[in-house]
């Protein structure tokens, strides 16, 4: 399911948070949303979800509005545990979304499973550490058939167990051809997991495609720089040039076939390891 932002424009206490802002989030893709604190990620995901309703432009998922009630059974919103009751058990908030949404109670028990979540399921809520109950709101968020999930801060309190097991969700979904939008300040995490990331600077998203941005780099130093260069133009093979070095992205070989051919030496040939801490730094910093 195709996510469809056009000319949303908000502010908030004359401050301008978002303006003209347009954006595709494409189906099946995993998206990380990335920014620091306070730039405006919740206040973005509300607005899709309709539970922002102060703004200006329009959101649909495929055709549908995001005011459309078909929504509610196509698209789950993981919100903070502010939306959690403390006197009700895991599995009563689990009942109460079954019963809305007319699945049988094995569903509740494969996803308490899945999510290992069985051991606390009937405790109350406010008994739960905070890492269980954000095992819970996942477990809230996957338990309808949708298309689309929108996740905000997903593993806020997650021991490396439960990390795991929810970055295996995520794929699984993929496989499912779900739509997720994934909003978390461990930037590792969208580099491993996501299909392209979104930057969220004044008002604005910045696209990054994570496939390409991972693709491997290396830094090569040659005898002759201006031959090699003018070589790989002839050759139609792309680099980029810093200084005395060559940039390649993707694989050697074509390249060592070529210098070595126009017996050009290479001096050193080092793998670049790009980080999205480095591309978040040169953005907010």
């Amino acid at each position: 399911m195709d996510i469809h932002l056009k000319n949303i424009c908000k502010s908030y206490k004359n401050k301008q948070i978002f303006h003209q802002l347009d954006v595709t989030f494409s189906s099946g893709r995993i998206i990380g949303l990335i920014g620091p604190n306070g730039v405006g990620k919740t206040t973005l995901m509300k607005i899709m979800v309709n539970l922002d309703t102060n703004y200006n432009g329009t959101v649909h998922f495929g055709t549908m509005p995001n005011h459309d009630e078909r929504i509610f059974k196509s698209v789950s919103f993981l919100q903070d545990n502010s939306t959690l009751y403390p006197q009700l058990s895991g599995y009563d908030h689990l009942a109460f979304l079954a019963h809305i949404h007319d699945l049988p109670k094995e569903r509740i028990f494969h996803i308490a499973d899945e999510l290992a979540l069985t051991d606390y399921l009937y405790k109350r809520v406010g008994s739960y550490s905070l890492g269980m109950k954000q095992n819970l709101l996942i477990a809230m968020a996957s338990l309808p058939h949708v298309k689309c999930m929108i996740m905000d801060e997903p593993l806020n309190g997650l021991d490396p167990s439960k990390i795991i097991a929810f970055k295996e969700l995520v794929r699984q979904n993929k496989e499912k051809g779900i739509t997720q939008i994934i909003s978390t300040h461990q930037l590792s995490l969208i580099q491993d997991l996501t299909d392209e990331a979104f930057f969220l600077k004044q008002g604005q998203l910045e696209k990054l495609d994570i496939i390409k941005f991972n693709d491997k780099r290396y830094s090569l130093v040659v005898d002759r720089l201006e031959q090699a260069v003018a070589l790989f133009k002839i050759q139609q093979l792309k680099y980029q040039q810093e200084d005395n070095k060559i940039i390649i992205i993707g694989e050697l070989a074509p390249y060592l076939n070529c210098l070595s051919q126009a017996n050009i030496t290479v001096i050193s040939c080092q793998s670049v390891y790009q980080s999205l801490e480095d591309k978040f730094k040169a953005l907010y910093y």
